[in-house]
């Protein structure tokens, strides 16, 4: 500031003097103070925003702003920009990975006894460049103020640390405050009913290697053999579909309510041998057999081998998963042949298909 004073050559008291020499010296005095440069490119991240949570990673993000050599890096959580009382309920981290700005990882320890402060420190200091540098601290429990409660966050580095970490003195840089929020989040929910479809088709094919021909039509609800005279047999097969959303899966059961029974209560010889023992077909002209086969990949029943269809309820699995499936199919075949001696009639049972689904 340039100041101009003409004085007039009158005679100038001393006081009056005095009194100028004082105004002037009040408006020219400017002092300047050093202060800390600017770390800028200041980001916060971490991994969950949900207050009190733990385990949260933290990656911070900024840019040195000078070559100063460096013992401290540390981050403050407050709340209030004044920094002064540390975020409430929150821990510091519990290690951290180190990139960027000059810096190597392995100059570097991990502080992490005082809660509110993420910190690192080198005991021998270390000189960074002006570049980005990345800290990511592992381990943090998350404060436990909720929004929209702010709490503010704060980098700053130090040239001088003692005590293993414990004292950083003599600041160096230091970013602009940030300002931060911590959400419950948005609780999300969904419903998934339980699904199981199953339908019977007429399959018309041999299944499981029997090499029949001659196959009878079936429907969802009927297996019309006919007649089916002594010496001779029926076949009939059938396509069995089952689709389920179950996480374990399901078991398909078949039984029969009764044997193969007529009006005058004769009934039709079953197959010897269980499903779960399967065998050779053993009907023959001196020996009726009503008997079934199925292809499930589950039950290794063995090529052309046939077993009794029980008339007990989920006694015999003829196919199976672990899983949900969709459009899952297994054919199953029946077959009989009637004795020279076996009485005439019309001879009637009902056979049951049951789905288990586990959930």
């Amino acid at each position: 500031m340039k100041f101009s004073l003409k004085i007039s050559r009158r005679k100038v008291s001393a006081l009056a003097l005095i009194s100028l020499l004082i105004a002037w010296g009040s408006v020219s005095w400017n002092v300047t103070t050093a202060e800390a440069a600017l770390i800028t490119s200041t980001s916060i991240q971490p991994s969950n925003s949900i207050p009190s949570a733990t385990g949260v990673t933290y990656t911070t993000k900024f840019t040195f702003p000078s070559t100063t050599a460096l013992e401290c890096i540390q981050i403050k959580f407050a709340t209030t920009t004044g920094m002064g009382t540390p975020a409430t309920g929150m821990t510091s981290g519990s290690g951290f990975t180190l990139s960027g700005g000059g810096l190597t990882q392995g100059n570097w320890t991990n502080y992490g006894t005082t809660n509110g402060t993420l910190e690192i420190y080198a005991a021998s200091g270390q000189t960074p460049t002006t570049t980005a540098a990345t800290v990511t601290w592992t381990g943090v429990t998350n404060t436990s103020i909720t929004n929209p409660t702010n709490i503010y966050a704060q980098v700053t580095t130090y040239g001088t640390e003692t005590s293993s970490g414990a004292s950083c003195t003599g600041p160096v840089d230091q970013s602009n405050i940030n300002a931060m929020l911590f959400t419950s989040g948005v609780t999300t929910t969904v419903s998934v009913d339980p699904s199981l479809t199953f339908s019977v088709a007429n399959d018309g094919a041999a299944v499981n290697g029997s090499g029949d021909t001659g196959f009878v039509t079936t429907t969802a609800t009927s297996i019309p053999f006919g007649t089916v005279d002594a010496g001779s047999t029926g076949v009939a097969s059938q396509t069995l579909t089952v689709s389920t959303n179950a996480k374990n899966g399901y078991n398909l059961y078949i039984n029969k309510t009764q044997s193969l029974t007529d009006a005058a209560s004769d009934t039709y010889r079953d197959q010897g041998n269980l499903l779960s023992a399967p065998a050779s077909f053993d009907g023959s002209t001196s020996q009726s057999s009503f008997a079934l086969t199925d292809d499930s990949t589950n039950n290794s029943l063995g090529s052309n081998h046939w077993g009794k269809i029980q008339n007990t309820p989920n006694s015999d699995a003829i196919d199976s998963a672990t899983g949900p499936v969709s459009g899952q199919a297994v054919h199953d075949e029946f077959k009989l042949e009637t004795s020279n001696t076996q009485a005439p009639g019309t001879y009637t049972t009902t056979v049951v298909y049951t789905v288990a689904p586990s959930y």
